[in-house]
């Protein structure tokens, strides 16, 4: 029997950018703010790879809001990052003349590009799992940016387009 399940993985470009004016340097000299953004810029990936390896290892824990979501590392080496992110939450179903609720952890892969250069996420699209690839794309926000942010980077993670996409969309 041939499989037909066909995967779809919406990519992601991310960027970093150094906080303008990080709490701690209220009145830091010019050449000591250039000097600190060359060393951000330097090594943006290497303080991206920290986290991401914390993922990887379990110390870091994706969250939105309250919600914790539970990760399972399949791969992680040379920069390239795949894990599978989970959503657990109550499926409801007829039972015995009434309705009944279990818990269900469907899940979507999750691939982090963190060569040099690279700076690429690619997120399954399963809707069991998660509505919409840009809901997992917030949690990884809302899960990285404070803690980049402590070390003086922002991101900003946007889906990326591709001429074909475009022109089918469009006819």
């Amino acid at each position: 029997m041939a499989n037909n399940y066909k995967l779809q993985i919406p990519v992601y470009t991310y960027e970093f950018m150094p906080v303008e004016k990080p709490l701690n340097t209220l009145f830091e000299k010019k050449e000591d703010i250039e000097k600190r953004i060359a060393e951000l810029k330097q090594h943006k990936q290497d303080i991206m790879q920290k986290y991401i390896d914390q993922i990887a290892n379990g110390e870091l824990v994706p969250r939105m809001g309250k919600k914790q979501y539970r990760c399972k590392t399949l791969y992680n080496c040379g920069g390239v990052t795949i894990f599978k992110i989970e959503n657990i939450k109550d499926e409801a179903y007829d039972w015995n003349f009434g309705v009944e609720s279990h818990k269900i952890g469907p899940n979507c892969h999750v691939i982090i590009d963190n060569r040099k250069d690279m700076q690429h996420i690619a997120i399954e699209r399963k809707p069991k799992a998660f509505s919409s690839p840009n809901i997992v794309k917030n949690i990884l926000c809302e899960t990285l940016r404070p803690l980049l942010r402590q070390e003086g980077l922002l991101i900003d993670i946007n889906p990326q387009f591709y001429p074909k996409d475009f022109w089918d969309f469009i006819d």
